[in-house]
Order: C-alpha cells, then structure tokens, then sequence
C-alpha cells in the first residue's frame, strides 16, 4: 500500500520581478511532495534558477507566497532553513584556500549551538562518513580552490549530504562537465533517488530530466506550461511545445535519447 503523500514545500500564485513591472515568472503554483525527485526544465531566460532561488528562501517573491512544512518560508530563520533545504548554486561558490574536509566540516556549521560553537564527535564522524561514501580521501586534504571543476561539483554534492536537509535543490547540478564527471554527478543524484530524498534539479539535459524524474515541471516565459508525471518516451511532445523544436525519441537500451529534427 502507498503511504500517504506528504507535501513539503509549495508556491502558491507566486510572481517575482527583478524590475518593477517586469515579471521573470507568474502566477507559479507548485506542490513538492516528500522523497520525490523533480525535474525543472525550459529554454534559456524562462526562470528556471529564479525559481529554485525563491524556493531556497535566497529571493523573496514579489507576490504570492512560499510555505515549507505549511509555514510562510519569510518566517523561518535562515539557519532552520539550511538545515531543511540544501542548494547547490549553478555557479561554483568563490574558492577558498581551506582543505576539502574542513569545506565539509563547514557545512555542519548551522547546527552549532552553546556560545564556543565548536564541532562536536557526532561533527566529524558524519563528516568522515561522507568522505567514504563519496570516495574523496584522495583530495580531502587538498585546498578547494586547488579542485578542478568535476572535483568542486561533487563535493559541493557531498557537503549538502553532511548537512542532510529535508530537500536537495540543485541548479544545473551536471553543467559545464566532461563526461567522466557527468556521470559521477549522475550516480550522485541516483543515490538520491535511491535513499527516498525529495530532489528537484534543473538541467538543460532532458534525458537527465527524464531517466531521474518521478515529475517534470516545464517552463516557458516565467510561466509553468507543463507538471506532472514524466511520461519517458512522449516527453518528446512536452520537450517539442516547450522548446518550439521538433524531437524525436532514440532508444539504446534501456536509456532515452532526445534528438531535435
């Protein structure tokens, strides 16, 4: 028997302008529910990372609102929110000279507490299990600005499994990579997927979008033109209406490839 859905987070008639007048999205009405994955796609300028931003409490809307846990997300404190919600930034966040596992120690930082805020046993241990887990005892004492951009990606990854948050948002989690790296990040979001987490990513990637997805919410002009199930082989119809380019579906295996006519 399923068990009974569980809604985290949720947008209703959200609008957000950057300019006065000029709306970046509109009237955005979303409901994420508990250990689903979600896939955010659409062309270039349709709001996308504005989106997952307001969803991380980062912007503000300029109307409607955003609840976590059924709770208006202006009224929780910033540390509550960092430990519900973990965001990976599209852009890589300016390099810092300390080692990997203290990056990572780093991330535990919103759940000190007493006036020295020290990092306790529980800290390290939690710390030490993610460097195993995401096999980084090669480069864990390496500065992080000496990482190159694959390295910084994962354990950009790995630092939100230290946090462990309610959800994972993640901007474009898998751009400007090589192959190799690609698919670790892959394999990454598919341990997510795995342990139940409640993931909505953003790709540019559709046969990302649609091997990972449990949900696709399409935008188009700051304006959700499609949510719902992920439909596999005839998210080709969605991808074509959204992107204005006809696709075709090519099959190998078990895999879906998304090819423009």
């Amino acid at each position: 028997m399923e068990s009974k859905r569980v809604k985290i987070l949720e947008t209703e008639e959200l609008f957000f302008s950057y300019e006065k007048g000029d709306y970046v999205l509109e009237e955005v009405n979303l409901g994420i529910f508990q250990s689903r994955v979600y896939g955010i796609f659409g062309p270039n300028g349709s709001g996308k990372s504005t989106l997952v931003k307001l969803l991380a409490g980062i912007l503000k809307p300029y109307k409607g609102s955003i609840k976590l846990n059924n709770i208006e997300i202006e009224r929780w404190k910033k540390r509550d929110i960092a430990q519900k919600i973990g965001y990976l930034p599209q852009e890589n966040p300016l390099a810092s000279e300390i080692s990997v596992y203290y990056f990572l120690l780093l991330s535990r930082y919103s759940y000190l507490s007493g006036f020295f805020k020290e990092f306790n046993k529980k800290d390290f241990e939690l710390v030490d299990e993610i460097v195993k887990k995401f096999d980084l005892y090669s480069i864990k004492e390496r500065p992080f600005n000496k990482l190159s951009g694959g390295e910084r990606r994962k354990v950009l990854l790995a630092s939100l499994f230290v946090v462990s948050p309610e959800i994972f948002l993640l901007d474009e989690p898998d751009s400007f990579l090589d192959p190799a790296n690609k698919k670790e990040i892959e394999e990454i979001l598919n341990l997510l997927r795995k342990e139940n987490k409640t993931l909505i990513f953003t790709s540019h990637s559709l046969e990302l979008i649609t091997s990972l997805s449990d949900e696709i919410i399409g935008l188009k002009e700051g304006k959700i033109v499609y949510q719902g199930k992920n439909l596999l082989e005839k998210n080709s119809e969605i991808f074509s209406e959204i992107f204005n380019i006809k696709y075709q579906v090519l099959k190998e295996g078990k895999r879906l490839f998304f090819v423009y006519e």
